[in-house]
């Protein structure tokens, strides 16, 4: 087994040096069939290096590639990937830089979202390793804060999107959930998340009713849990709420494990008074923030057929 080299891995941030080592163990994985795994450190053990990286550096590169998903193991052989074979194709400091992104994406340590709170780079919040290790790869502050902004856009984007597919998922089983609860497993059945095949509808989730057309439902997730409310609204799915009466809103709150709760529901009427309006020769607004008070929503869902 190839546990040496991680057993040494920094416990946050690798250094330059040991970023360096990893991107000369992967010249060591020259065929693209694979390496066998017992006859790598035969090939650390050759790699030239004038004395500068030792065997077990080159090892614990190795495991750092290995965790960056730019190594695959199968069949006790070392795979590299096409994202491996791209990261060797750039200079050596747009490499180290790249995989030490990749790193703190898998990684996620816990200093990242106090340091890029709010879009503002606070790099006096860095631990004194993290600090050391990026000093190394961007000696310009400027690039450096530059580096973490675009992990906090990444991180917030891949929150986002955790946050909308967990939101999405509650409320598909919570209309599977309805119609069986009416007898009607045959319509429970029916209901579709439509936003994995399409993200143009202007709405999320297909769910069948009792008696009339089926709903299209337009889910929001939020981790707040603030009674006002901000939801984003997109043209098109402004556009598609004003020309279909089976459109509707369902806000979810996702809390911090990760449960989703549906707190309620509204007609594209509630949204209408509140997006911008274009100002002609100035453009049109593309993505809009709609004020929505928890106590505005309709509890639930919209139900799947006529209330009596």
């Amino acid at each position: 087994m190839l546990r040496d080299g991680l057993d040494r891995l920094p416990a946050e941030l690798p250094s330059l040096h040991l970023l360096r080592a990893a991107l000369l163990a992967a010249r060591a994985l020259t065929s693209s069939d694979g390496t066998p795994l017992s006859v790598l450190p035969v090939s650390w053990a050759r790699t030239p290096s004038d004395g500068v990286v030792s065997p077990g550096e080159l090892a614990a590169g190795f495991e750092l590639l290995r965790e960056a998903g730019l190594i695959v193991i199968l069949a006790r052989r070392a795979l590299p990937t096409v994202d491996l074979a791209a990261l060797l194709a750039v200079s050596e400091d747009e490499a180290c830089r790249a995989l030490v992104g990749r790193l703190i994406a898998i990684r996620r340590p816990v200093w990242i979202n106090a340091v890029i709170a709010g879009g503002i780079v606070a790099t006096e919040l860095l631990p004194d390793q993290a600090a050391a290790a990026l000093s190394q790869l961007f000696p310009d502050l400027r690039d450096r804060e530059q580096f973490l902004l675009a992990m906090g856009r990444r991180f917030e984007d891949e929150d986002a999107k955790r946050i909308g597919d967990l939101a999405e998922v509650a409320v598909t089983e919570a209309c599977r959930h309805e119609l069986r609860a009416a007898g009607r497993d045959d319509l429970a059945k029916q209901v579709r998340r439509v936003s994995l095949t399409s993200d143009q509808l202007g709405y999320d989730i297909t769910a069948p009713r009792l008696d009339r057309p089926d709903r299209h439902l337009e889910v929001k997730g939020t981790r707040s849990t603030n009674p006002d409310l901000l939801i984003m609204i997109s043209r098109n799915e402004a556009t598609v709420a004003s020309l279909d009466p089976n459109w509707f809103l369902v806000v979810c709150i996702v809390y911090p494990d990760d449960r989703a709760t549906v707190v309620g529901w509204a007609t594209q009427t509630l949204l209408t008074a509140r997006l911008p309006i274009d100002r002609a020769g100035r453009g049109g607004w593309r993505v809009a923030a709609v004020p929505v008070a928890q106590e505005e929503l309709m509890p639930g869902l919209p139900p799947c057929y006529i209330p009596t």
